[in-house]
């Protein structure tokens, strides 16, 4: 997937990376580095990590048994897509519409920039820029800058609970009025925009030429990336609000309808679906040669990309984020208050913790470590000292 994000990839050090925060006494008000962000290949710079929504990093590793490393209290509750990792810096958003920059090194706070709406969904991160989305308000996409801690443009297309993505030169997005957006990173001008049948709150994804969007009409678009015209369309059973995932020409959308879709990302074509024997609301995690999708009745599938059934884990409570893939281990979240660490090969847990609240807020992982948000607005971070 060639995303402006893999453009931008470059080896760096966290050691390096420490040196370009400004960093701020507790509390400060304002969010802002020194120098240039530099992407490596380590960092979570957008919802699902790439483009394609796979939720995983094949290259990570995490040690067995992860410790606490620290922990940090944001402002307000998070969405279901909160935290990404930028240069060793973690940013997460608030549905108070506050973003937080923490280190990741410590968890001391960089700073914090409030907006007027919240914030449901992930950001972006693109050199140092922060692209920032907003459920409501006079504006409704923002783009701040890291260096000057101040907004360079902000655009009003409508209210957002979904996360923008990078696709090739360009911002993707879907609003609450069912709208995609493709906008371009330097002013916010609208490139194209295609209108959906209703609401999107599903992430969308992408690969080299088409970008997958869904609504809560249950539907599935396949878009042009370079111009938004329709490639096909096909309707699921059920609303969709888990994001799309997309790999090996398959795309995967999860539906309140119980079932896993698996669709032809060339043609729409319906490959296989499975029953998750509950509502699915969350996006899947996949890697080249697997496909992990969790449910509201707390089951964890794990599939072949033919549809085969792997295995089968059940946690105590709901699973409604995504799990995330890190080589030989899948991680899962649950409102049960574990986290699970499960073996991809048999299922069998490796480890679990609880953090005494519940998992609402997509995981992700950063050089050996995992980064959880629970709904007592606590940031956790675990990996080996």
């Amino acid at each position: 997937m060639r995303s402006v994000f893999h453009h931008m990839l470059i080896t760096t050090t966290a050691a390096i990376a420490a040196t370009a925060l400004s960093v701020c006494s507790s509390g400060c008000i304002g969010l802002h580095v020194n120098s240039v962000i530099v992407h490596s290949t380590a960092d979570w710079p957008m919802s699902g990590r790439t483009a394609s929504g796979m939720f995983s990093d094949t290259s990570a590793q995490i040690a067995m048994p992860p410790v606490l490393l620290w922990k940090y209290e944001l402002s307000g509750g998070t969405g279901p897509a909160s935290a990404i990792v930028a240069d060793s810096v973690l940013f997460c958003s608030t549905l108070l519409g506050e973003i937080s920059g923490i280190a990741m090194a410590n968890g001391k706070e960089i700073g914090t920039k409030k907006f007027s709406a919240p914030v449901a969904g992930a950001m972006l991160s693109m050199g140092n820029d922060l692209y920032v989305c907003t459920e409501a308000g006079k504006a409704t996409v923002y783009d701040y800058n890291l260096r000057s801690g101040e907004v360079a443009w902000k655009k009003n297309i409508g209210g957002i609970a979904s996360s923008p993505i990078a696709v090739h030169a360009t911002i993707v997005v879907g609003t609450l009025d069912g709208w995609v957006f493709a906008l371009r990173p330097s002013d916010g001008e609208a490139l194209w925009k295609y209108k959906c049948g209703a609401p999107i709150f599903s992430t969308p994804c992408a690969d080299d030429s088409l970008l997958y969007c869904a609504d809560t009409d249950g539907c599935v678009y396949a878009l042009r990336a370079a111009s938004g015209t329709l490639v096909w369309k096909y309707r699921t059973g059920g609303a969709v609000f888990g994001g799309l995932s997309v790999v090996r020409d398959i795309v995967y959308a999860g539906s309140r309808d119980h079932q896993l879709y698996a669709l032809d990302a060339r043609t729409g074509t319906l490959r296989w679906t499975h029953d998750c024997g509950d509502r699915i609301m969350a996006s899947v995690a996949c890697n080249d040669s697997l496909v992990v999708v969790g449910a509201l009745n707390g089951s964890v599938a794990v599939l072949t990309h033919n549809g085969g059934l792997r295995w089968k884990f059940s946690a105590q409570s709901a699973v409604n984020v995504p799990a995330v893939i890190i080589r030989d281990m899948v991680f899962v979240a649950s409102l049960d208050t574990f986290i699970y660490a499960l073996s991809l090969a048999d299922g069998s847990v490796r480890w679990k913790e609880s953090i005494d609240a519940r998992c609402k807020t997509a995981p992700i992982v950063w050089n050996g470590s995992l980064i959880l948000i629970g709904d007592n607005r606590f940031v956790y971070r675990f990996g080996s000292r």
